[in-house]
């Protein structure tokens, strides 16, 4: 009765009624816009992994058009992503859905969350639902064969300030692998600075064969106490061979090229590195100490061990061994003041080698004697810390004796210390008159005779003579116009890619094909790149898609792009042997793949 007696009131009152509506449009709405927001969907493909197995998040959204916000994920590393749409047919209904594909990668083990993730359609958000994945520290046993392993190492793990240490990276693998990305650890607390280029070879592990590759780089830590050395991580993918029921057909479908294939993505990672820093022990001697740490060796040369008075001679001072010689800032000679000192740019030499830096430096300083006589010369000792010994050592040259003789030319023997003696009598500065001679150099003609006549041209000839300029200009621009090469990105990449595909055309019936499989891969490579237009030398097939699927390519020949690169590499890695007629039939799709793409 008294929600009767309200409603009766509400109709008597027209205000209150108004305010009733809005009311209940407030209330309301928030919840029509949410049941009318798009509906998102988010996926797994596992909801339990380990620490070195990445797993994949698709998210799909309704229509052409959307984007997915993964900003929020704080437990995952996102390394890739790539996207996809398709297309559905349902009672004469066409639905249309783009999937974003995302490869995540655990931080940590336990119970990790993928929170609600934002997905922005036509100018309305909608959010994922949570996903809980179960993340363990391996899944491979402790006595499981190593078909890949990655390790960290230094050769000093308590070095001195200063003091170069080398860390390697290596790995380890007897499996294929593909699509590989190498992350170099951080190095924070150190200057890093790669040792050459990486070193590739083989190693036996508990008697297996496994091929081996090392990255070394040179540390020289920057501030004392405990620094972690962060681990280093490698992202690739195993090549893993596709099991098939046999047939009639095994016989034809049995090649090592035409095999199927799964790419199973994985990431490694090194253990952390401790190091301990150590300060360098207290120096209390007389000499400044230089800051240089290693094993160093003085040496002072003469160019001469006489010299007339007022030529020039070089004095050399030169450090060598192996440490942070390239910091050496200058060595200190004593040298009488009967010489004129003109200091040369230190010449350094020092190379990076396994060991770290090694090599010399070459102080250099010209002296003029400006008085005959017998001297002395020295150089004022070096101090440094060795830390193979532990201690500091203190470097000096023997003394050298240079004989200074009168010149065999006293008048033009020069005065360089010498000063302006305002007070002698004998100098004097006279102003000169300046006398005007009222002559030319050339005598100047003022009569009509010296005015002559020229033949006048005619005005055709004056007006071709006019044009004559510009009309070279204008064909000179059309030269430059017509042999000008086009430097855009896409002219440049599709370039490339015919010079492969002529290569590749060229290698065709060689019985190693490696050179063939690498000249097609590049080329279709390329395509990809000019048909998005920008430049490049290596994509993975995520990236490839991707590229693909925003510069409009159709998903039916953006699969078949991915999957060509997939068999090119996976033949290219494998060493396989392919036959005449298989190489053929490879150039000519390819050639076909790349004619579709940049057309």
């Amino acid at each position: 009765m008294l929600y009767i007696t309200r409603m009766k009131y509400l109709f008597r009152n027209p205000w209150a009624l108004v305010i009733f509506v809005l009311l209940y449009y407030c209330a309301l709405a928030p919840v029509l816009s949410h049941a009318q927001a798009p509906s998102v969907q988010a996926t797994v493909d596992t909801t339990r992994t380990s620490l070195d197995s990445p797993i994949r998040l698709s998210v799909t959204l309704p229509g052409e058009d959307g984007t997915v916000d993964t900003s929020i994920i704080k437990d995952f590393k996102v390394l890739s992503q790539a996207t996809g749409s398709s297309i559905q047919i349902i009672n004469g209904r066409v639905n249309r859905e783009r999937t974003f594909t995302f490869t995540l990668l655990p931080l940590r083990e336990g119970s990790l969350s993928i929170p609600a993730l934002p997905a922005n359609i036509d100018g309305k958000t909608s959010f994922t639902q949570p996903i809980t994945v179960q993340v363990s520290k391996s899944t491979r046993s402790a006595d499981a064969p190593v078909d890949v392993q990655v390790t960290g190492s230094v050769n000093i793990l308590r070095p001195y300030l200063g003091q170069q240490i080398v860390y390697t990276f290596q790995l380890l693998y007897g499996v294929q692998l593909a699509n590989t990305n190498y992350e170099a650890p951080s190095f924070d607390g150190f200057s890093a600075t790669q040792i050459g280029k990486q070193e590739s070879g083989q190693a036996i592990v508990n008697g297996k064969r496994l091929q081996a590759v090392k990255i070394s780089y040179l540390l020289v830590p920057l501030k004392t106490g405990r620094l972690t050395i962060a681990p280093a991580e490698l992202q690739c993918d195993l090549v893993s061979s596709r099991r098939r029921s046999r047939s009639m057909f095994d016989s034809f479908f049995d090649d090592s090229f035409f095999g199927s294939s799964d790419l199973i993505p994985k990431v490694f990672r090194t253990d952390p590195v401790a190091i301990e820093v150590l300060p360098l022990p207290e120096w209390s001697g007389p000499e400044q100490f230089s800051g240089l740490v290693g094993q160093l060796d003085m040496r002072a040369e003469l160019e001469s061990d006489a010299v007339a008075v007022g030529e020039s001679v070089t004095f050399s001072v030169t450090l060598e061994g192996k440490g942070n010689l390239q910091d050496a800032d200058t060595v200190q000679c004593q040298v009488p003041d009967a010489f004129k000192q003109y200091a040369d740019q230190p010449e350094t030499d020092v190379t990076l080698g396994p060991g770290g830096y090694a090599g010399k430096k070459v102080f250099r300083t010209a002296l003029v004697p400006v008085r005959e006589g017998d001297y002395t010369l020295n150089v004022v000792p070096l101090v440094y810390f060795n830390p193979e010994d532990l201690s500091y050592h203190r470097l000096t040259a023997s003394p050298l004796s240079l004989s200074v003789h009168p010149s065999d030319n006293p008048a033009e023997t020069p005065t360089v210390f010498s000063t302006l003696d305002t007070g002698s009598s004998s100098l004097s500065l006279k102003k000169q008159k300046v006398d005007f001679t009222g002559r030319d150099i050339l005598s100047l003609k003022t009569g009509l005779d010296a005015l002559s006549s020229r033949e006048s041209i005619s005005t055709a000839r004056f007006l071709v003579l006019l044009a004559a300029p510009g009309a070279v200009f204008l064909i000179f621009i059309g030269i430059l116009s017509i042999t000008k090469k086009d430097d855009r990105p896409m002219a440049v990449m599709t370039r490339k890619s015919r010079r492969a595909l002529q290569a590749a055309g060229q290698a065709t019936g060689e019985r190693d094909s490696s050179e063939l499989l690498s000249n097609l891969y590049r080329a279709l490579l390329y395509s990809v790149l000019a048909r998005a237009g920008i430049l490049g030398e290596s994509l993975t097939r995520q990236e490839v898609e991707t590229l693909l699927a925003a510069n409009r390519v159709d998903d039916k020949t953006a699969s078949g792009v991915s999957e060509l690169l997939g068999r090119l590499e996976s033949a290219l890695f494998g060493k396989s042997a392919l036959s005449e007629d298989q190489q053929k039939a490879l150039v000519s799709e390819t050639r076909n793949m790349v004619k579709r793409l940049v057309r």
